[in-house]
């Protein structure tokens, strides 16, 4: 029997085996964000080309840690909720001296608002969203920190409603931020000038006046 399986297989014609080699990147995903974008992060996009891109945007920090109201759910990376991702985006900012500037020039308002979540050299977008011109414009404050109106329903989010000009998912190449809250907040116009910012290095490239 081994004599017969032996010529069997002696009988066969010879295949010759090669190594295959093709060009393979590392893709690095980062967390929180969906698998289906995750090639997005090939794309480093700057602030102005932020601005640029969608009329305007307000950047704000998605940081780690926790916030001093414990019943308030933070963006976590590791299980991420987009009702959360959303929650931390349009609240809680110091806008007030935004918000004086916009309603002498309305048409400045910015037209999305989005996180940049992670470090300086890997700070990505876990989400986009398109505000409430109108509604911001008009927004009074009755106290320090204001949520930012946007145009979809809180309560009943799409995956589009976080995408604003296809943004998730992108590495922002340059926006930094200070320790404090209120460094957390970046405006940059729809001609992609820097407007607004506290934080000590960014706001030496601020290309206009400072704004408050």
């Amino acid at each position: 029997m081994e004599a017969a399986l032996i010529a069997a297989l002696g009988a066969t014609p010879r295949v010759e085996l090669f190594n295959r080699r093709e060009e393979v990147s590392e893709l690095f995903r980062p967390l929180g964000i969906p698998v289906g974008l995750g090639l997005r992060q090939k794309e480093r996009v700057t602030l102005s080309e932020i601005g640029r891109r969608v009329g305007g945007a307000l950047v704000v920090r998605i940081g780690p840690g926790r916030f001093g109201d414990q019943d308030r759910a933070k963006f976590d990376p590791l299980a991420p909720s987009d009702s959360v991702i959303a929650e931390n985006v349009v609240r809680w900012w110091d806008l007030c001296p935004l918000l004086a500037a916009w309603r002498q020039r309305p048409q400045e308002v910015p037209h999305v608002i989005l996180g940049a979540a992670g470090p300086p050299n890997h700070r990505y977008i876990p989400a986009a969203m398109l505000i409430d011109r109108v509604a911001l414009a008009a927004l009074e404050l009755d106290a320090r920190v204001a949520q930012v109106p946007v145009q979809a329903d809180l309560a009943r989010l799409r995956e589009a409603d976080l995408d604003a000009g296809e943004l998730r998912g992108c590495i922002i190449a340059d926006a930094l931020f200070g320790r404090l809250r209120v460094d957390h907040v970046i405006w940059v116009d729809a001609q992609g000038a820097l407007r607004y910012a506290t934080s000590p290095r960014m706001h030496a490239r601020l290309e206009r006046a400072p704004i408050g």
